[in-house]
């Protein structure tokens, strides 16, 4: 309904996005700080959970209630992001497609190492398939199914610091390829 869900480091807190008044501020339930921003898909929301941000949580996005987590699959400097189908990622050391059951959480696929990920950003492509910039490697990785596949190399990007797709750009910090 155009409402603001704002998460920092010890809360999350929804927005009424026509007066400003807040509808709820709930506590966020641990989580590390780079991964702090709430990912609304339908009618909840997820967040890294747990003392250092191990699990996905979800919480119910009228009232902010906490509903189920997942199972420990490691925390992340990067946020939870989700594709227009419901899935929802989890990035860390390898990157998690979750489907959320209702009650709980399944695991579509997992992909492989991704090498240098903590600062990298990641974007769903109209296909389903998801691109990373690597960083430290800079390199553009996309993802179907859990395999990785460079797309982009070290000697196109220099710094690859932004991704998103309607095709696909990425940022090296000078140039958008």
């Amino acid at each position: 309904n155009g409402d603001l869900l704002v998460g920092n480091m010890t809360n999350v807190t929804r927005i009424n996005c026509l007066n400003g008044a807040r509808i709820y501020q709930v506590p966020r339930g641990g989580g590390i700080s780079g991964g702090r921003e709430p990912v609304v898909v339908g009618d909840k929301y997820y967040l890294w959970g747990g003392a250092v941000g191990e699990r996905v949580a979800a919480y119910d996005l009228a009232t902010g209630q906490y509903l189920y987590w997942s199972d420990a699959i490691g925390g992340s400097q990067s946020s939870l992001f989700a594709a227009p189908d419901g899935t929802v990622y989890a990035p860390g050391g390898s990157l998690f497609a979750l489907t959320d059951t209702g009650s709980g959480f399944t695991l579509k696929w997992a992909s492989a190492p991704l090498a240098y990920s903590p600062f990298s950003t990641f974007a769903v492509g109209p296909d389903g398939s998801v691109y990373v910039t690597d960083t430290g490697g800079g390199r553009v990785l996309q993802l179907t199914g859990g395999s990785v596949v460079e797309i982009a190399g070290a000697s196109s990007l220099s710094y690859p610091g932004g991704v998103a797709c309607d095709g696909i750009a990425a940022w090296d910090g000078q140039h958008w390829s």
